[in-house]
């Protein structure tokens, strides 16, 4: 049986972050999707699969909507806050709170531990859990 369809009006609903991307761009990306995700995946997963594995390398490359390096602003009481990633830290006395950048890594600038792998994005890791799901591991003896 094919993979679904998946256009870029689908990654746009799916990820809203993705809204904004040119499409001919997330079509040609949605190829390239196609080449790690096959027939053999549980069919309710290959569309997100697909739809995940689009979005990870389109925040790879910076096309996140602004979420990006440059991060988002947080509102805080009267004032806002910028910020660039994942929470790392949280204190609650004294209130302490230590964002990662938007590649999971505590010092701005500086690759996560696994670098621009499928961990260093929310939708890589969507996608890792897809794929092992639909390709578990053998034990082999």
């Amino acid at each position: 049986m094919p993979l679904p369809s998946v256009t870029a009006v689908d990654l746009a609903a799916r990820y809203p972050a993705f809204a904004a991307v040119d499409p001919v761009l997330v079509t040609l990306v949605l190829d390239e999707a196609r080449s790690a995700v096959d027939d053999s995946w549980i069919d309710a997963d290959q569309k997100p699969a697909l739809l995940a594995y689009a979005a990870h390398r389109l925040a790879l490359e910076g096309h996140d909507g602004g979420l990006g390096e440059s991060g988002h602003t947080v509102p805080i009481g009267d004032e806002t806050m910028n910020v660039s990633g994942p929470v790392e830290t949280v204190e609650v006395g004294d209130t302490k709170v230590k964002f990662a950048d938007a590649n999971g890594a505590t010092t701005p600038g500086a690759a996560a531990i696994t670098g621009s792998g499928f961990e260093a994005t929310v939708y890589g890791r969507y996608y890792l859990e897809l794929l092992r799901r639909s390709q578990p591991a053998v034990l082999v003896a």
